[in-house]
């Protein structure tokens, strides 16, 4: 059995265009491959459009659409709006999950919209664009970024290897 534990919630509007068990393979897929030893949970949502722009301006202070977003738990991420604007959430106190659950690593936010795009620009599959923007995802969640082009070079080799296990498990 997998230590994974993840939740996915598909807008209405893509529900039928992406099942919740190739997410959670995906998922799980790369979890196993990067990170056998996690034991956390991951909520993934397939979204619109407007709100993960929405999301994208709020938590990044960038007014424009994107593909994916990552919000981990543990790592924080770099906020490019004005700073002055940003909400205080308050002490950074260390929150005591109950015993025997697992803790969140983080929320994976994709345009479905966006992927859809991507996917016709790209010539290939939505399912394909899909699993390497959850690939990417877990990957942030994980603390892999690409701001470094050296960072960026060891992120997209760790992608290909899990897209490319991926294609085994078909």
């Amino acid at each position: 059995m997998v230590p994974f534990d993840i939740n996915v919630d598909v807008f209405e509007d893509f529900r039928g265009m992406v099942s919740r068990e190739s997410v959670v393979k995906i998922v799980d897929n790369v979890l196993g491959l990067v990170s056998p030893d996690t034991k956390a949970k991951i909520d993934v949502i397939i979204a619109d459009d407007c709100t993960v722009r929405r999301l994208n301006k709020e938590y990044r202070g960038l007014d424009e659409n994107t593909d994916v977003l990552a919000f981990s738990s543990t790592l924080e991420g770099k906020f490019y709006g004005d700073i002055d604007k940003i909400r205080d959430f308050g002490d950074d106190s260390d929150f005591v999950l109950p015993p025997g659950e697992k803790e969140l690593l983080g929320e994976i936010v994709i345009s479905f919209l966006q992927a859809e795009r991507q996917a016709v620009s790209s010539g290939h599959l939505i399912d394909r664009e899909i699993a390497l923007l959850l690939t990417h995802g877990v990957l942030h969640l994980l603390g892999y970024d690409h701001l470094d082009p050296n960072d960026e070079k060891v992120m997209k080799l760790v992608e290909l290897e899990a897209m490319n296990s991926l294609d085994d498990l078909n």
